[in-house]
């Protein structure tokens, strides 16, 4: 994605403080393609 269309989470830091993103190598269904990825991401947001 973000060689489309550059830093995905660039359009929301116009509307939120603090905007966090990590790059995850997948397909479009980012959590049966790479599960462990999206698991570790989420871990690390919610911690």
């Amino acid at each position: 994605m973000e060689k489309l269309y550059g830093d995905p989470t660039a359009i929301w830091r116009s509307w939120a403080r603090e905007v966090h993103g990590v790059p995850i190598e997948s397909g479009h269904h980012m959590a049966e393609e790479n599960p462990a990825a999206v698991a570790a991401a989420l871990a690390s947001f919610v911690a």
